[in-house]
């Protein structure tokens, strides 16, 4: 999953590391949740989420029905992601997808 983080409609420059707690990816099914294998940082405004122990992916022949529903929270508050001046995300940014 790629996000770009943007401010009155233009890129903003992230401070790279505030990503590495502040984030949380859940499996609403109830079942054991992905995990986080990479967080690679494409440029200063985007980020992207490489995960593994998908429900999915292990046996796409096999895939459940309906598909597992997942949900990525980046932390957003006092204690969130921030951009490189120090400005915090207002709040919680929350992400639901479905693997295919």
């Amino acid at each position: 999953i790629r996000i770009q983080f943007y401010r009155d409609g233009n890129p903003v420059d992230m401070a790279l590391n505030s990503i590495w707690d502040n984030y949380l990816i859940e499996n609403l099914s109830g079942d054991t949740s992905p995990g986080v294998n990479d967080i690679e940082w494409i440029n200063n405004s985007t980020v992207r989420f490489y995960f593994s122990g998908m429900s999915n992916n292990e046996y796409p022949e096999a895939q459940p029905d309906p598909a597992v529903l997942y949900r990525l929270t980046i932390i957003g508050g006092d204690v969130g992601i921030e951009d490189s001046l120090g400005n915090k995300l207002n709040e919680n940014f929350v992400f639901l997808f479905k693997e295919n």
